[in-house]
């Protein structure tokens, strides 16, 4: 509301009224005095109103918290964040971890690692056909209470939740299941994961190196399909706790798994393996596989399937007995 006089002039020309009102005759002053009190009454209201309004602040626009590509830092939220898919307004107030990862280029195979590999996969780089791929990420952390909440994204132009999906192969009237390692770049069936390491007190060579502390190449292969590459710790008592997020045995369970790095004795072949699961808990699902015998030989099969039904990812304990039918016999013709 905008003032229709300044204050200091309102009074001076309460004075001049007053002063008029001594000149004028008895008959006249009483209809003056009421001018007066009312013409003043006005401009008090009036600019103290408007005096209020233009003293009053927008309040202050947000301080944008930055971004860091050595630093995550945690923020304290009032509130936990909802847990349901939406970007909640109050990760806008925590400062970003930005980075970007790459997959590395590690030695050949030397071995086949899918179950109709052997003669193809031999030569393959342990992470072909992914190796030198990259992706951008932001990672953003605050905790409310005793818990912490940390929001992750990344680019990447495919949401992966085809995880060695079943399909019927006509030509040789078996079931077979997509590879679990790539061997080309339009064979890659495997779901999305990320996981997150944390050293449990000293942990050698991790401030410098993270992961590949932990992580040792080219080992001797002890058994076929063994893979060259494993986690393990090489100084007693030594730990990393992991937590292992997979899109799509994770996301349908709501749950993130607990795991570990552990110490492992030497010599050091492919068959030494110091990472595991935590000695409690489950994690809430099986793979959907049993292997029958279709009267010539023994196959793998899927345990359940779901009549009709395409793209589905995971079956539900709820669909048994509805759409989901226990495979129970399978014939080689």
């Amino acid at each position: 509301m905008a003032y229709l006089l300044p204050l200091g002039f309102a009074i001076r020309n309460f004075q001049l009224i007053k002063y008029l009102l001594k000149i004028k005759t008895m008959k006249k002053n009483w209809l003056f005095k009421v001018f007066a009190i009312l013409l003043v009454g006005f401009l008090v209201v009036n600019v103290s109103c408007s005096t209020d309004d233009e003293t009053t602040e927008d309040p202050p626009a947000p301080t944008d918290p930055g971004t860091s590509t050595t630093e995550l830092l945690v923020k304290k939220f009032d509130s936990a964040p909802t847990m349901d898919g939406t970007i909640d307004d109050m990760w806008g107030t925590v400062q970003t971890l930005t980075g970007t990862t790459e997959v590395p280029t590690l030695a050949a195979r030397g071995t086949y690692l899918n179950g109709d590999g052997e003669g193809v996969e031999e030569g393959l780089g342990l992470f072909e056909p992914y190796s030198g791929e990259k992706y951008d990420f932001t990672l953003r952390s605050g905790y409310a209470g005793d818990r912490i909440y940390f929001l992750m994204e990344w680019d990447d132009a495919k949401d992966s939740k085809d995880r060695q999906s079943w399909y019927f192969d006509p030509s040789d009237n078996l079931w077979k299941g997509e590879h679990k390692y790539a061997n080309t770049e339009d064979d890659k069936y495997y779901e999305d994961k990320f996981a997150f390491l944390f050293p449990i007190g000293e942990v050698a060579g991790f401030n410098a190196s993270t992961c590949y502390a932990t992580c040792h190449e080219n080992l001797t292969l002890a058994n076929a399909k063994d893979k060259h590459t494993r986690h393990y710790l090489t100084t007693e008592g030594q730990k990393v706790d992991m937590w292992h997020w997979k899109r799509v045995r994770g996301t349908y369970a709501g749950q993130v798994d607990d795991q570990m790095m552990t110490y492992e004795d030497g010599p050091y072949d492919s068959s030494s393996n110091g990472r595991h699961g935590d000695s409690t808990g489950e994690g809430g699902y099986s793979n959907n596989s049993q292997t029958l015998n279709n009267g010539d030989a023994d196959v793998s099969v899927p345990l359940y399937v779901v009549p009709g039904g395409t793209d589905y990812y995971w079956i539900s304990m709820d669909d048994f007995g509805g759409s989901a039918k226990l495979v129970t016999e399978v014939d080689i013709n």
